[in-house]
């Protein structure tokens, strides 16, 4: 298959930057051509913003060149192709550029003294995986300025795949943040069926569900509108009021929302950052989808583009084919070639006159501060400044700010909704205090039923948002460390001297590794609130259980060899006071004993470490800080037990383990469980979820 028209453009240069762009967005097949069986295939759909975006290309190679500082001595060129949203066109499109040649010829170059050092990728999906796949073969760098697809973020497989737009990842921590915002949980998803659809859909499926939020709906749009038509009445019967549109903008989309007075008038919907720059249907859609709400992209202005723009003119670029087709459609005139009129006469074009080409033009930007013309502009210089900073003598950085990861702020703003009332998107209404949640059996966990409360039980926020289960095995253990202190007292016999060294080591490894798995988990819990972290799937309490369940294991291995090897037994002591018979405890093996001393220091530090780092972290209740303090008491307990376990003997001895014990499990006892104890007790009002996130933002 080959293009029956192609559309390239060529400016010669000491660099070439390669560039792809889809001003036509379809294609249709020929299967005959002069009678001849071939099968040549012609770009449809002209696009005039896309011709725009790639004026603001030109215009970027104009400012580059003409800059004294950026890449002296050095001319810019570049090698462009238009591919019609065609993957298998942009591939030879990209072997084109790569050989320098008309022809593709893979593994070669005719261009002698010139370079590639990169492309600026497509504007879809489809051609812009192609191509990248294409490229880390040979290893040249692509930069997107429009694909948003987070699939393209794994750098294992895509390492030279750049991109000056944000990724979706932070729209689907926008999506998130906005709907805990206004505590709706009970949402409907309308996506497009392509693969960028089904990403989001799945990435934003994932994410919902581990913030407790519930998909009433999934429509995929498809070609058929008869179909579509079906979908609309699904949406009608919906009891959400809230709509999340993803996936690619396609005008299928239009027609839905044109069918659907339901979807036009009763429907919130919250549409992705593709749709801020569609131009005209969104304008269009402002007008008729009440209280709809679109991630914007910041508007950036670029000095000179305008005046640039207004000279696009047939007789200033003749040679410009895209530029000639625009002026077909707009003055609806006929060109020289009779192959071109002849297929403009077939998407029922009737030419009356051929074109002079000094058809009077007024030109206006579609929209001059379009985001888009900005993801273009920068995605040139990046590549630009990137062969400036090959020079290790000099550093240049001006437009070259390319967008890895974003931060999401929160901006005051005031939000008018339909007869003042904000839109509901619960599948049930939030239980009544004195009351609790109950499963009606369906698979959405946001639909339930409210009972009333039994006697004595109450909701309890705090103790929700500080990992129950650990803090229950920390409790537990502190209980039994406690407990402990018992096996110290008495006549020692065999069996009580081999329990009492082994089972507080246990037990005071336990209650620490419980810290320490507290510790990690409000550290996992910040790294996973960026964007696009890889340290949410670490999130939940499997980690945190695993962290107990491995440290205290290594625990009672040592304990076990100890017992094992040497174990502590009871002894008659006849020269600590003379004319009397101390019965004491020997600890058997002095490093089995200084073993699991040294352990159970070894994960306190550790506590203490982590602790301190992250006791100023934003958490829903961060316990960090009194983790530090209660793992400082417990160090210190424990150091000066020490030097006064080794100076003294018989009972005094005992003694002095018996009020470490004491001393280090009040010690946890009271730093970690007081001031949940002090806010439940003393201080109901601060025990209340809205009482909590107020204190994350502060």
């Amino acid at each position: 298959m080959y293009p029956l028209f192609e559309y390239e453009y060529y400016q010669r240069g000491d660099v070439i930057i390669g560039g792809l762009f889809s001003v036509y967005t379809s294609t249709n097949m020929l299967p005959m051509l002069d009678g001849v069986c071939t099968l040549p295939y012609v770009c449809s759909q002209l696009d005039r913003a896309e011709y725009e975006f790639l004026m603001a290309f030109f215009f970027a190679i104009v400012e580059i060149n003409k800059d004294p500082n950026l890449l002296p001595n050095i001319t810019v060129g570049y090698h462009l192709f238009d591919t019609c949203g065609y993957h298998i066109k942009a591939i030879n499109s990209v072997l084109k550029i790569l050989t320098g040649y008309k022809g593709s010829v893979p593994n070669y170059s005719c261009m002698e003294g010139t370079q590639v050092p990169g492309f600026v990728g497509d504007a879809t999906f489809v051609p812009t995986i192609a191509v990248a796949e294409l490229l880390n073969i040979y290893q040249y760098t692509q930069i997107s300025h429009r694909v948003t697809d987070p699939f393209l973020n794994d750098r294992e497989k895509f390492p030279n795949f750049y991109r000056t737009i944000p990724s979706s990842w932070v729209w689907y921590e926008i999506v998130i943040k906005f709907l805990k915002k206004f505590r709706w949980n009970w949402v409907g998803i309308i996506t497009s069926s392509d693969g960028t659809g089904e990403t989001e859909l799945r990435k934003l499926r994932k994410e919902m569900t581990r913030h407790g939020i519930c998909i009433e709906f999934v429509i995929y749009l498809t070609d058929n509108e008869d179909i579509n038509r079906k979908k609309a009445l699904i949406i009608e019967k919906s009891t959400t009021d809230v709509v999340i549109v993803c996936g690619h903008f396609v005008y299928q989309y239009i027609a839905l929302f044109e069918e659907s007075k339901v979807l036009r008038q009763n429907k919130t919907l919250i549409l992705n950052q593709s749709w801020n720059v569609m131009g005209s249907p969104v304008i269009s859609l402002k007008q008729t989808c009440n209280c709809s709400i679109i991630a914007m992209h910041p508007p950036n202005n670029i000095p000179g583009l305008d005046a640039y723009m207004y000279n696009a003119h047939p007789s200033k670029r003749p040679t410009d084919p895209l530029l000639e087709d625009i002026w077909l459609a707009m003055f609806n005139c006929a060109s020289s070639n009779e192959y071109k009129t002849d297929l403009f006469r077939s998407y029922n074009f009737v030419p009356n006159v051929t074109c002079t080409g000094t058809e009077p033009l007024v030109y206006h930007f579609s929209n001059k501060y379009d985001p888009r013309f900005y993801f273009i502009y920068t995605a040139v210089y990046a590549l630009a400044d990137a062969l400036h900073s090959l020079d290790p003598f000099v550093f240049y950085y001006k437009h070259s700010s390319i967008l890895e990861a974003s931060t999401i702020e929160d901006i005051p703003v005031k939000l008018f909704w339909k007869q003042d009332k904000i839109p509901q998107a619960r599948c049930n209404d939030p239980c009544l205090p004195g009351s609790r949640k109950v499963s009606t059996g369906e698979i959405h966990v946001c639909c339930y039923r409210c009972v009333i409360c039994s006697e004595g039980e109450v909701s309890n926020v705090i103790v929700k948002a500080n990992n129950q289960n650990v803090s229950f095995i920390l409790l537990t253990s502190i209980l039994l460390s406690f407990l402990c202190v018992f096996l110290f007292l008495g006549r020692p016999v065999d069996i009580t001297c081999m329990l009492r060294q082994i089972l507080y080591g246990i037990f005071f490894s336990i209650a620490v590794s419980s810290v320490l798995a507290k510790t990690i988990t409000v550290c996992i819990a910040f790294k996973a609130s960026k964007p696009g972290s890889v340290w949410r799937k670490w999130v939940g309490e499997k980690i945190s259980n695993s962290v107990v369940l491995i440290t205290s294991f290594v625990q009672v291995l040592i304990c076990v060899i100890w017992l094992s090897v040497s174990p502590p037994y009871q002894e008659y002591d006849l020269h600590f006071s003379p004319g009397k018979i101390v019965i004491q405890c020997n600890e058997g093996s002095v490093i089995g004993f200084y073993s699991m001393l040294g352990y159970m220091g070894f994960l306190a530090a550790v506590s203490f470490v982590l602790a301190f780092m992250v006791r100023t972290l934003p958490d829903s209740f961060n316990e960090a800080k009194y983790i530090t303090f209660s793992m400082l008491v417990f160090c210190s307990v424990w150091i000066a037990m020490i030097p006064a376990y080794l100076s003294t003997r018989g009972k005094y001895m005992v003694a002095v383990e018996i009020f470490a014990i004491l001393a280090s499990s009040a010690g946890l006892l009271g730093c970690i469980f007081f001031p949940k104890c002090y806010i439940i007790i003393i201080k109901p009002e601060r025990n209340t979820r809205k009482f909590i996130l107020n204190k994350i933002r502060l």
